[in-house]
């Protein structure tokens, strides 16, 4: 609540420290914009959601300090090629390896449809579960 009453001050944006967000711009303009403060790292949010990367808006780049230009092109080549790559393998009746990725989501997918426990962090909202942060 009170993240929240700070970013609906106008005066916020225009002190002399406007740059406040520092690396965190992107996790900032989603606050602003949901008023919800997501745990993922403005490089990664970024890359989730249609708002900082554009091909022909370089300067978002730059101004939300996220991955340059150069380096986004090679990825985004290297993701077409996978692509194309994975399209031969499913046209024909090869079969291919299937691994487990490591992210948290096939760990719960994984504990919920097997019943194996798993460890993970997470994050939860606090009503009440963590009693000494009340």
């Amino acid at each position: 609540p009170l993240l929240r009453e700070k970013f609906k001050d106008p005066d916020i944006y225009s002190r002399p420290d406007a740059h406040w967000a520092g690396a965190d711009n992107v996790r900032a303009e989603i606050f602003k914009a949901f008023e919800y403060f997501n745990t993922e790292s403005s490089q990664h949010m970024s890359e989730y959601v249609p708002y900082f990367r554009k091909k022909k808006r370089p300067e978002l780049f730059e101004k939300f300090r996220i991955a340059n230009l150069p380096n986004f092109e090679a990825q985004r080549k290297m993701r077409m090629e996978q692509d194309e790559e994975l399209k031969q393998q499913l046209s024909t009746s090869q079969k291919f390896p299937i691994s487990h990725s490591g992210e948290y989501g096939s760990i719960i997918i994984h504990s919920i449809e097997t019943g194996i426990p798993s460890r993970i962090n997470g994050n939860v909202k606090n009503n009440g579960l963590i009693t000494n942060l009340l």
